[in-house]
């Protein structure tokens, strides 16, 4: 069952054939189709701060805002790739994909970072304005999946 799973996985196909078959709601479908991704983005925060985090000894509560933020930031990025091939189908070129994800980051420095530093300036509290942006990244989260299930609801569609 595994290996035609990884198979998949090395072809780099963003969403398996498959997953149009499974009797699903097409918001279940998304979620199946990128829980995997999900997780190594929270795994890699973990290993990244946990490790950076001991190594020089931080605060606790920073490495785990740290940790939330770099998972919600790259599910920010999970979605919005949904986003753009709902949008515009299979992108031959990338410049498309490259234009798409600038705009995103300077969408996330104003409505995600600019929130987070102002906390931090006025409250020199770094947890508390790190969470403030990993909360904001999760209403951008679920707001690129509310637009990215139609792209289960009717595969049809570009």
């Amino acid at each position: 069952m595994n290996l035609p799973l990884r198979q998949l996985r090395k072809a780099r196909l963003p969403i398996p054939l498959y997953i149009y078959l499974i009797p699903a709601a097409p918001f279940k479908k998304m979620l199946a189709s990128t829980l995997a991704e999900v997780i190594n983005m929270f795994v890699e925060g973990i290993l990244i701060f946990g490790i950076v985090g001991m190594i020089l000894k931080v605060n606790l509560a920073i490495i785990v805002s740290s940790i939330l933020a770099y998972s919600t930031l790259g599910t920010v990025f999970i979605y919005s790739d949904l986003v753009v091939r709902r949008m515009f189908g299979k992108i031959h070129g990338n410049i498309l994909r490259i234009f798409f994800r600038i705009f995103l980051l300077i969408f996330i420095v104003i409505f995600a970072v600019t929130p987070a530093a102002l906390v931090v300036v006025f409250t020199y509290n770094y947890a508390l304005g790190i969470s403030v942006s990993a909360a904001i990244n999760v209403v951008l989260v679920f707001l690129f999946m509310l637009i990215g299930t139609g792209l289960f609801r009717s595969p049809e569609l570009p």
